[in-house]
């Protein structure tokens, strides 16, 4: 769609992809160059940050669901010591 947004005035409007080209003048794929501290930073969240499948860990929504709601699951109570086992 053209307007007034992408009009000539403004810039090339180009419309066949064989002449799209990567503004940085690479191949246009995407990518990321990490210094070995920016690429141990992010390896350390990627772990931190991983799911666990087998795991099934009480969600807000059932921490403060009201009685007679969510039939499949039954009122979660949490004590201290049960929180502190979890850690």
């Amino acid at each position: 769609m053209r307007g007034p947004w992408n009009s000539d005035d403004n810039f090339d409007y180009v419309s066949d992809p064989e002449q799209f080209t990567a503004v940085d003048g690479g191949d246009g794929i995407p990518g990321v160059a990490l210094d070995p501290m920016e690429e141990r930073t992010v390896m350390a969240m990627a772990e931190r940050t991983t799911s666990d499948p087998a795991s099934n860990p009480v969600t807000g929504v059932e921490l403060g669901k009201a009685e007679g709601t969510m039939a499949k699951t039954t009122k979660v109570r949490l004590d201290v010591d049960t929180l502190a086992q979890r850690k």
